[in-house]
């Protein structure tokens, strides 16, 4: 690693996340290795995270689904107001691709390092403790949506 930080995966490809060679390196066939890593984690990526979250949500345009967020959508929908469907759909649609994100880095089906501002690697699968997707949907003050986002949030349970 050119850094100099120990990545505490053994045999992990430390340079695709080195803030100073952006993956770049002058070791031969170095960076094929961190392209196929890059493809790997892409695939996974969309698997995961983008794939799952669409099937989650067209589930929630099913007029039969019993879920508390399918109901919602279909009583918006009846009332024709695009704005208010809009408003409703959109942030329902990024919190259930986070969600899927943060489900699957904790089921191991995607394993992510966070490097802090100071170059401090975070195994987010092991400090995560499995409930990094619960916390971010969590509806009290403890939620990471309600600490952090800015923009509308869609409650569940009302």
């Amino acid at each position: 690693m050119h850094s100099g930080i120990a990545s505490p995966y053994p045999g992990a490809i430390s340079h695709l996340i080195d803030p100073v060679s952006r993956g770049r390196s002058d070791i031969p066939g170095e960076s094929d290795v961190a392209d196929g890593n890059i493809e790997i984690f892409a695939q996974l990526l969309v698997q995961w995270v983008r794939d799952q979250a669409i099937k989650n949500c067209k589930i929630s345009l099913n007029p039969e689904s019993n879920s508390p967020v399918a109901k919602r959508w279909i009583a918006e929908l009846n009332r024709n107001s695009i704005e208010a469907v809009r408003d409703l759909i959109i942030p329902d649609c990024v919190d259930e691709a986070i969600f899927c994100l943060m489900n699957a880095i904790g089921n191991e089906d995607i394993r992510l390092l966070f490097v802090t501002s100071n170059g401090q690697f975070v195994n987010l699968t092991e400090e995560g403790h499995l409930e990094m997707a619960g916390r971010y949907v969590e509806e009290d003050e403890e939620g990471w949506r309600e600490r952090y986002s800015k923009e509308k949030i869609v409650h569940y349970v009302k």
